[in-house]
């Protein structure tokens, strides 16, 4: 656990961020060894190994709040979160920083969910909800939509469905973070006219490097001008079928 421990404070530290509290680590220790008891019977993560785990999993998270996107009183909203991430790690550290945060962590699959409502007690964590849902169905559904001033995500899927995914989940004035490997800029240029339906702005960029030996990243930042339109979230099926991109050759966002 040490080496871990190790690993995540260094890697944190390039992103210009530190823990106050020795309760901190505690909680990361905790959740590291909960989620690799977890993984042996459930398949949560491919990456299980101790400083994986802090770095790849618990650093890489909070690129999130490096790039500005968690402010006091936030509420967010962890769309398809699998183990936790990035929304729980960024909870554990906003309580670091004595940053009251707000966090609902959704999932479509209910043992991943039931293994963080249990995770969350173990933490002793408090505002933090868990939701078993289908997030093109519950961004249609009130009691989800455009209440949360962040959106984020880690899930692998391209910007432009990630987007349709996610938008419906925030407020006006709110932002999507999505965390992206450093080629984001061709899916960022595919996904201009989703972007653009779904009310969002210009995309802006956070690029960092946890570890010398992690690659470059990117976590992907686009602000919500105004309401969604109702039409979307679509049927999962149609937005694989036909996902809302447009993409012009030759244009590549840098950041």
């Amino acid at each position: 656990m040490t080496d871990g421990i190790r690993a995540f404070e260094k890697a944190i530290a390039n992103l210009s961020l530190k823990v106050h509290r020795p309760e901190t680590i505690e909680r990361f220790a905790l959740y590291a060894t909960e989620l690799q008891k977890a993984n042996a019977v459930m398949n949560l993560t491919a990456v299980d190994d101790t400083v994986g785990i802090f770095v790849r999993h618990f650093a890489d998270s909070l690129s999130v709040f490096a790039a500005g996107a968690i402010q006091p009183e936030s509420s967010v909203i962890d769309v398809g979160c699998g183990a936790g991430f990035p929304g729980l790690p960024l909870k554990i550290f906003a309580d670091d920083q004595g940053i009251p945060m707000r966090l609902t962590l959704m999932d479509a699959t209910g043992k991943k969910v039931a293994f963080l409502e249990r995770l969350v007690g173990q933490l002793g964590l408090s505002d933090v909800s868990c939701a078993t849902a289908r997030a093109e169905e519950a961004g249609r559904k009130p009691e989800f939509r455009e209440k949360f001033d962040v959106a984020t995500s880690r899930a692998v899927a391209r910007f432009s469905v990630l987007a349709e995914l996610c938008f419906p989940f925030v407020k006006k004035g709110g932002v999507m973070a999505a965390i992206k490997s450093a080629s984001v800029g061709e899916e960022l240029a595919a996904a201009e006219k989703a972007i653009a339906a779904l009310s969002g702005g210009k995309p802006e960029l956070f690029a960092y490097q946890l570890l010398e030996t992690e690659p470059d990243s990117r976590v992907v930042l686009v602000r919500k001008e105004k309401a969604t339109p109702g039409e979307y979230p679509r049927t999962f099926a149609k937005i694989r079928k036909n996902p809302l991109e447009n993409a012009p050759k030759g244009q590549v966002l840098q950041p």
